[in-house]
């Protein structure tokens, strides 16, 4: 997980995405990193593609960047960077 060169934040999930399932979870990946209740983090856009919008309920952007930029695994490689 980090942010990629555009600024967007990138999350490498294991589960397929067949049947929403890759979707449920992101959901759950940023809830229990944002310690928040599933419910509070909903998919409104993109559900069906590789980017998506979230919606984040009981934080603000601020709190929500610092909660991410903290859990930063491994940052993102631009694509075309040398190995």
């Amino acid at each position: 997980m980090g942010v990629d060169e555009t600024g967007y934040w990138k999350v490498k999930l294991t589960a397929p995405a067949v049947e929403g399932k890759a979707n449920q979870a992101l959901v759950r990946f940023i809830a229990r990193l944002t310690g928040l209740p599933i419910s509070s983090v909903s998919i409104f856009r993109g559900e069906h593609s590789r980017m998506k919008c979230l919606q984040v309920s009981g934080v603000t952007q601020e709190q929500l960047d610092q909660l991410i930029a903290g859990s930063v695994i491994t940052p993102v490689k631009p694509a075309n960077a040398r190995k």
